[in-house]
């Protein structure tokens, strides 16, 4: 309006003090607005990605979380019945496997949503603290430890019958060896196999080296062999 009237009243076609007209300015205010419009629609899909993304967290999250719970609790059910007999601890592990390979569909579905959050380049969760290849190394790891409490317990079973031992004496045997055992390992090296010595009164003196010469590595395999797999 006010350009109009300057124009009409003042009869002034141009203003020495600016160099916009007002078409220019026209031109300016229509295309902040559509500038403004496609803001608005790039932030409102930003928001829209982002809420999608944290939803596929909560639900990595929320399969993660519950499938380390699920590994947890087959390890202390591997544990849990150590005073049962052999067979009955045997039979538990069997169990426990079969559970937890059953599991495997599961650790399957985590690792797609993974695969789809890597794509999406999701990296970071707030919401566990779990990974997809932790909790497959995981899963695989409690594999492998109840084939080894199979194993040890079918060989106990075995040197059962062949010795006439009786089971209580086997299994106190089993847990000496398990407390010396420190890192779970289900062998005892040379640190492990001192302190076991030690607690019988008798320090072996081993000067420095000795624990790596093929004669003591010879004698620890063979006190390993002795203890573990046939008790």
């Amino acid at each position: 309006h006010l350009d109009e009237k300057i124009r009409t009243e003042a009869k002034i076609e141009d203003n020495p003090y600016t160099w916009y007209q007002m078409g220019e300015l026209e031109s300016i205010w229509d295309m902040t607005g559509t500038r403004l419009t496609e803001r608005l629609k790039d932030l409102d899909e930003e928001k829209a990605r982002q809420v999608r993304f944290d939803e596929m967290r909560k639900q990595f999250a929320d399969f993660s979380n519950k499938f380390a719970d699920f590994i947890t609790s087959i390890r202390n059910k591997l544990h849990s019945n150590a005073h049962e007999s052999l067979e009955e601890q045997l039979h538990n592990v069997i169990d426990q496997e079969n559970a937890i390979r059953a599991g495997k569909r599961d650790l399957d579905l985590i690792e797609k949503l993974n695969t789809t959050m890597e794509q999406e380049l999701i990296f970071d969760n707030e919401y566990t603290k779990h990974s997809a290849l932790g909790l497959s190394q995981s899963w695989d790891g409690v594999i492998q430890m109840c084939q080894r409490m199979q194993r040890s317990l079918k060989q106990q079973i075995e040197a059962r019958s062949k010795t006439g031992i009786s089971e209580e004496r086997i299994q106190e045997w089993r847990e000496c060896f398990e407390h010396f055992d420190k890192d779970n390992t289900g062998l005892l090296d040379f640190i492990e196999m001192k302190s076991l010595f030690r607690s019988l009164g008798i320090d072996l003196g081993l000067k420095d080296g000795d624990q790596e010469s093929d004669d003591f590595l010879e004698i620890l395999a063979q006190m390993n062999l002795r203890y573990f797999y046939l008790y």
